[in-house]
């Protein structure tokens, strides 16, 4: 399976058309200096020859398509898992760390992360994974 085709806005191959025509140059210094791969401007001044631009590209796949294949995952599931809202594990960690960061500043940034957990748990009655404050102790420590 190949890479996938890169899209060209209908306008952009009408003005690379025109740019062809209007020059003298070959095909392939047109392409050149259009960026353009030469079997694609080709493609698009016979199609303009013969009344049909407007066809080209219609049938190309999109960059989704392409990527569910790729991944071996069905394009309604690939849909419904961008448009799925945050897991309450994931919920829960942003806001701990939002918390867990709040506290180190209140403390003036002193307290380590094994000191911090402890005193967090002893306040807020909720004692909170280890790796939530391990993971938020490599946020505020310098490398």
């Amino acid at each position: 399976m190949g890479l996938p085709c890169t899209q060209y806005s209908q306008e952009f191959g009408k003005e690379s058309i025109k740019f062809f025509k209007e020059s003298e140059l070959t095909l392939v210094e047109a392409a050149k200096r259009l960026s353009l791969p030469k079997g694609t401007l080709k493609n698009w001044v016979y199609a303009d020859k013969r009344g049909k631009l407007a066809v080209i590209g219609k049938r190309q796949k999109a960059l989704t398509v392409f990527m569910c294949q790729r991944l071996d995952v069905s394009e309604s599931g690939f849909h419904a898992r961008s448009s799925r809202p945050l897991c309450k594990r994931k919920q829960e960690n942003a806001r701990l760390e939002i918390e867990i960061l709040g506290a180190h500043h209140r403390t003036r940034e002193t307290y380590s992360a094994k000191r911090l957990y402890h005193d967090f748990w002893r306040i807020t009655g909720y004692k909170p994974r280890h790796t939530a404050f391990e993971h938020c102790a490599r946020l505020w420590t310098p490398f």
